[in-house]
């Protein structure tokens, strides 16, 4: 994505290594790039659809096609529902993709990513 040019990348690859701190972390503290750019970043690596939360508007409908307890255990979001599929928006799409479904059979799911700055409260 060219988001961090080789001059950025060789001091603050020094910088994480020194603090134990991961490199992404890293240019995120330093606002070299957002987490939303992040996350733009590996929906592309893996293939996902990105969703910025805080454009959307999300209804009952949805909201309640992943109990609470569900969500906020596996830190997904649903943010589409048509007939029997469900959209979830995961903040980390490298996590095993169904492992954290176990509680239902009867719907299709399908992942997109979101900013790992969101949560459930």
């Amino acid at each position: 994505m060219g988001l961090v040019t080789d001059e950025q990348l060789g001091p603050i690859r020094q910088e994480a290594d020194s603090t134990g701190e991961g490199l992404v972390d890293t240019l995120v503290a330093k606002k070299i790039v957002s987490a939303g750019q992040v996350a733009q970043a590996k929906a592309s690596q893996f293939g996902v659809e990105f969703v910025n939360l805080g454009e959307m508007r999300l209804t009952d409908d949805v909201i309640s096609a992943v109990p609470r307890h569900i969500a906020k255990k596996y830190n997904v979001i649903p943010v589409y529902r048509h007939d029997n599929t469900v959209t979830v928006a995961l903040s980390d799409p490298s996590e095993p993709w169904p492992t954290w479904v176990p509680w239902t059979t009867d719907r299709s799911w399908t992942p997109t990513l979101r900013s790992s700055s969101w949560s459930i409260p």
